[in-house]
């Protein structure tokens, strides 16, 4: 019993030194200025602007690339999918059926560990599927880098970079954060028993023998930390290229209050070239929308269910009996839901930021100085104006947009339910 004690404290004053570790190099990270004048042989506007992300994606197989088929790196992606499929996402489901009749083990199978690893390995399919649309955006987003040639465009563009690795890094941070606190309060709540597997599921090998215990808990360690990777590297990389688009925006919105007319030549070529512009961030956005739109429905639905369980679970505890590990489960559940919002909120704020920048171009067209201008060209304006008044949009599946209103609608739907799961839970 010594033995196993000491093995546990020794575990878990490891996983607390790495965790300390990787978020001293991540907080390194985040505070490097941004270069302004970036050598392209050296380190390209993608890789700084995706921050630690290419990394993670380059481990897990999922970067973007041109060929679908690629062994090593499909090989990367199948490991992925093991992990989480056949160590936690199956074996979970399953053990539902054998745990159906206790209200409080039900909730907890659904609310951070089944439904989670099951939307990871759905939005890690998601994503290697489009890997070869995904390809052509980034090498979109280079050329608009070596385009820009205006120092107020190429600031712009930087600083949305910035913003973009920021919260590429900060969600690195955060997610990697959560698995290390899940496991240390699981190290500290088996302190006393040995031989507790990482998440409850059934398997059908026993469990408790060595070697099948440390392979078992090997691969739901794995599978928790793959579905961290792409919970993270999947929100920030999709967050990333809208606001790339948005920056684009607000320089095609500058030109376009800028825009003077020296001779008719010059004016037909600057306004076609904003046209241009126009219609191809027109087409960057329905690439990404076309990509995502369905992955972003069913995480959207999984974020309002696990927001409503894990509230459920919070109340739990501060309602129950209250046990040495309860401020730490507490801490792990509250943190768990602090993420959950973090993780809705980043694609209601790009979805907000894309539908602003989007409408802003007809204020921009009606902010220039149309009135030096010839009816005819004049007329040429009012045809962007009109386009611009459809904004870009990224959709949940094509019902919603994400925005500031539907952050709101998924909070007060959750909270909903939330009333009828504790009004059935005091009923039995």
């Amino acid at each position: 019993m010594n033995l196993i004690n000491n093995g546990y404290g020794i575990t878990l004053a490891f996983v607390r030194a790495c965790a300390m570790k990787v978020t001293e190099l991540m907080l390194l990270e985040i505070r490097k200025e941004p270069p302004r004048n970036m050598d392209k042989k050296k380190r390209s506007h993608v890789d700084y602007a995706c921050g630690w992300n290419k990394y993670s994606m380059k481990f897990m197989g999922l970067w973007p690339r041109e060929q679908m088929i690629n062994p090593s790196e499909n090989m990367k992606v199948f490991a992925a999918i093991f992990f989480m499929f056949f160590f936690v996402s199956l074996p979970q489901t399953i053990n539902l059926f054998f745990i159906w009749g206790d209200f409080d083990l039900v909730v907890e199978n659904l609310s951070m560990d089944n439904m989670t690893i099951s939307i990871a390995i759905m939005k890690t399919l998601a994503f290697w599927f489009n890997g070869k649309s995904l390809k052509g955006l980034l090498n979109s987003m280079e050329e608009d880098r070596k385009e820009a040639t205006r120092d107020e465009d190429v600031k712009r563009m930087m600083i949305v970079a910035e913003i973009s690795r920021k919260i590429t890094i900060t969600a690195n941070i955060m997610c990697n954060s959560l698995v290390v606190f899940y496991g240390i309060m699981h190290l500290a709540t088996n302190y006393t028993s040995a031989r507790g597997l990482f998440f409850p599921a059934y398997f059908p090998w026993e469990t408790k023998p060595s070697p099948y215990y440390e392979i078992t808990f090997f691969g739901q360690l794995m599978g928790s930390f793959y579905a961290c990777a792409t919970y993270s590297v999947v929100d920030t990389f999709v967050a990333t290229l809208v606001l790339h688009v948005c920056g684009q925006l607000a320089n095609l919105r500058h030109e376009l209050i800028n825009l003077r007319r020296e001779t008719k030549e010059e004016f037909q070529a600057k306004l076609g070239g904003i046209v241009k512009k126009h219609d191809y961030l027109n087409e960057f956005t329905e690439t990404i929308e076309n990509s995502f739109n369905s992955m972003l429905l069913i995480q959207m639905l999984g974020c309002t269910i696990t927001l409503c369980l894990e509230s459920f679970q919070t109340l739990e505890f501060l309602t129950g009996e209250k046990d040495k590990f309860f401020l730490l489960e507490l801490g792990c559940t509250i943190f768990y839901v602090c993420y959950i919002l973090i993780q809705l909120y980043l694609y209601c704020y790009v979805g907000e930021k894309l539908l602003s920048e989007s409408t802003g171009i007809a204020d921009a067209a009606y902010e220039c100085e149309w009135f030096n201008l010839s009816p005819n060209e004049a007329k040429c304006l009012i045809l962007i104006m009109r386009r611009a008044r459809s904004p870009l949009r990224i959709t949940a599946g094509k019902f919603c947009s994400f925005n500031h209103e539907l952050f709101s609608e998924v909070v007060k739907t959750s909270m909903s339910y939330l009333s009828v799961l504790y009004a059935m839970k005091n009923e039995e």
